[in-house]
């Protein structure tokens, strides 16, 4: 008789892989077999978010348990810190604490991820021999900055709101990581210039992600220009004005482009966006072929501005993101006429004319994934499962839908008829701008 106990540890490995960590904990406790096949994905990566943070310490941390089972700390191979406790002074100093010694012993740390001050666990990362991936908000004293150079196995780079210190190191820290970084990330690095960007940006050829936002004085004629250094880019990301853009010459293919992330802030009211077409025309000389395009405006986007790009990378995109602007009907209508092919699909709903919608969604075979960018507390706004019914109906494809922070999910029950589940929605923790996973 064949049971699950009976079954070899990689047959359970591929079962446990599509399991949620609340079914992971479960089936730990079932037996032995389970607890010793489920252990390494328990543990495979450290998470402490809002929720735990405003529940310490009465919930323990997840540092807390790698402290009381160090035998757990060799699958710890992520860490991922979103948020520190609001407590006293004295339970918080035992936090950082737990935090130290729990990061000395996971010896086999891959990624460190981290959206607060926590500089104090930079050390900590030197010596992980294993470490590939770093994100940090960067504003560092001087021997934090320069302590960065004996990081030099890295392969994704993400800094956030860099300081004048940090700044400085960057271009030598570049040439460390030249065999290695394949993607860098720089968000809100306001000391960051034209002169010390293009000196990290010639140690780095083998660049497959560069994504530069918010950075003020970095222009969008300077990044375009530097994109000829990097053949191998695959992913693209950047801010910029309303206005138009001085194109520079193209020297080299970018055949590998597949996503591209625009940050547009506005200067005028004007609904034309010159920087759109003029980044348009240069990506077509470099014979790129977009499947992912997410473009963030805070004012209304016409048809006329985006026709162009549609025209162009219409038929090869699959994921469309349309972020904080307004786009009317008819828009939308082209856009489906133009994107057949489009699995995720992210704009404001038109629920005044929803109708209308459906019908234009239809003419999406492959949608898997639909989001609604609207935000309005009005409730006559708010989907309801009244709108999500024929949205599936006309979709076959269609599996997920999200609106104000809920997600509904297509579902058969036992005779084939289609059924709507309704959850919260856990927003995703990759940034706009970042490629979808």
């Amino acid at each position: 008789m064949i049971s699950a106990e009976n079954l070899n540890l990689d047959v359970l490995g591929l079962i446990f892989d599509s399991l949620t960590t609340n079914d992971l904990c479960s089936l730990a406790l079932v037996s032995q077999t389970f607890f010793s096949a489920v252990l390494p994905r328990l543990y495979s990566k450290l998470f402490f978010r809002n929720e735990q943070a405003s529940c310490y310490p009465e919930v323990i941390s997840p540092f807390t348990i790698i402290l009381a089972h160090p035998e757990y700390a060799t699958h710890v191979r992520a860490i991922d810190i979103r948020a520190i406790p609001k407590v006293k002074p004295r339970l918080l100093i035992g936090f950082r604490k737990e935090c130290i010694e729990a990061m000395h012993l996971c010896t086999n740390l891959v990624s460190f991820k981290c959206t607060v001050k926590v500089s104090h666990l930079l050390p900590l990362l030197e010596n992980k021999s294993n470490l590939r991936e770093i994100m940090i908000p960067a504003s560092l004293t001087t021997e934090q900055a320069n302590n960065l150079l004996l990081l030099d196995t890295l392969q994704h780079v993400f800094l956030c709101d860099a300081n004048w210190k940090v700044t400085d190191v960057l271009p030598k820290w570049s040439g460390v990581l030249s065999a290695t970084l394949t993607t860098l990330t720089l968000y809100m690095c306001q000391f960051l210039n034209g002169p010390v960007l293009e000196s990290v940006i010639v140690h780095l050829p083998r660049l497959t992600g560069l994504h530069i936002v918010r950075c003020q004085n970095v222009t969008a004629t300077l990044l375009l220009r530097l994109l000829t250094h990097l053949p191998l880019l695959e992913s693209f990301a950047m801010s910029t004005s309303d206005q138009q853009i001085n194109i520079p010459p193209v020297i080299t293919s970018l055949r590998h482009l597949r996503f591209l992330a625009l940050d547009i802030y506005d200067t005028t009211s004007y609904s034309a966006l010159p920087s759109l077409s003029s980044t348009m025309r240069f990506l077509k000389e470099t014979q790129s072929h977009l499947s992912s395009f997410c473009i963030r405006r805070t004012s209304i986007l016409e048809w006329s501005s985006i026709e162009e790009t549609l025209n162009y990378h219409g038929s090869t995109l699959e994921n469309l993101s349309f972020l904080w602007c307004k786009i009317d009907l008819k828009s939308i209508t082209a856009i489906c006429n133009k994107c057949p092919n489009l699995t995720h699909l992210e704009l404001p709903f038109p629920m005044t004319q929803f109708m209308d919608f459906v019908i234009a969604i239809k003419r999406l075979p492959s949608l898997c994934v639909l989001i609604n960018t609207r935000k309005s507390a009005d409730s006559k706004y708010h989907l309801m499962r009244h709108h999500v019914l024929p949205l599936v109906s006309v979709c076959p494809s269609l599996k997920y839908i999200i609106s104000d922070n809920r997600e509904w999910t297509r579902g058969y029950d036992p005779y084939g008829r289609i059924t709507i589940e309704l959850k919260k929605h856990r927003p995703k923790e990759n940034l706009w701008f970042m490629p979808h996973k």
